[in-house]
Parts: structure tokens; sequence; C-alpha cells
């Protein structure tokens, strides 16, 4: 067996094993993002009826302006307070918003994934081409690296027991 013939697993190893580790990105950065859409929506959802309270406590407080200085100023406490909210909810949404940003910018193609409902993890073309390596293997070689993937299996979920 040539030198080349015993280095073409471990090459082919780190790649499948890179393979992995990107599909496992992906899959972590889908749920983060799908996390964080669904929060922007809760956020977006808390502000509309902060801000439709807030304008029905505005046209109150117009209305009893003259009315007594007691009710008035309770209402402008609560007035101030859903001010406050609403602030809150500006801020949060922008915190949600830049995070979606950054994961728009580490996975571009993430928004047409999720609406289009793919559960494949990696881009058609990068798993044909990995397919495609793969096919071309013979026996031994694969052998070697299915023995090295079951390896490099094993310590992962072995060090993930160990973390609980």
């Amino acid at each position: 067996m040539r030198d080349q013939d015993l280095a073409y697993p471990n090459i082919t190893l780190s790649y499948l094993i890179q393979t992995v580790k990107d599909r496992i990105d992906q899959t972590q950065c889908r749920h983060v993002f799908m996390s964080k859409i669904a929060q922007h929506d809760k956020l977006m959802f808390d502000i509309s009826e902060a801000t439709e309270v807030l304008s029905q406590k505005q046209q109150e407080s117009q209305e009893l302006e003259n009315h007594g200085p007691e009710q008035y100023d309770e209402l402008i406490l609560e007035i101030r307070e859903l001010e406050e909210n609403i602030q809150g909810y500006l801020i949060q949404i922008e915190l949600v918003e830049d995070e979606l940003e950054r994961l728009r910018t580490k996975w571009p193609s993430i928004d047409e994934e999720i609406n289009s409902d793919m559960t494949v993890c990696m881009s058609p073309r990068k798993e044909r081409s990995t397919k495609q390596m793969v096919s071309q293997l013979d026996g031994p070689v694969l052998r070697t690296l299915l023995w090295g993937i079951l390896e490099s299996y094993s310590k992962s979920e072995v060090s993930v027991f160990e973390i609980f």
C-alpha cells in the first residue's frame, strides 16, 4: 500500500467530520433563529397591545384632566409606566433584531431555508459533492473511514455525558 493511500482516509475523515460539525452548527443556528423569530413576534404583539392601552389611557387622561387631580395623577403614573414598558419592548426588539442579523450574516440563506422548510442542513451542492466523494471510495478506505467516524462520535458522546 502506498503512503498516499494511507493518508487518504485521514483527509476524508477530517472532511466528513468537518461536514458533520457544519451540519450541527447550522442546525443549532436554525433553532436559535427560529427561537429569535418567535421572540420577536411576541415582542411585537406585546408592544402593539401596550401601545393600544397607552392610547386609551392618554384619551382617558384628557377627559379626566379637569375632573379630579387624584384620578388624573394615578392615570398619569399608569401612562408613564406604559411608556417605560414600551421603551423596554423597543430595546428588546432591537436586541433580537441584532441577533437575527448576526445569524443572517453567519448563514445568509437562513430565511429562505426556514421559509421553504428545508430539512437538509447544508447546501444541496455541498451535499452532492460529499456523497460523490464517499461513493468513489473503495471498501478498505470506507471501513477505515467508518471506524474513524465511530471513534469520533463515541468521544463526542462521552464528552457530552461527562459535562452532565
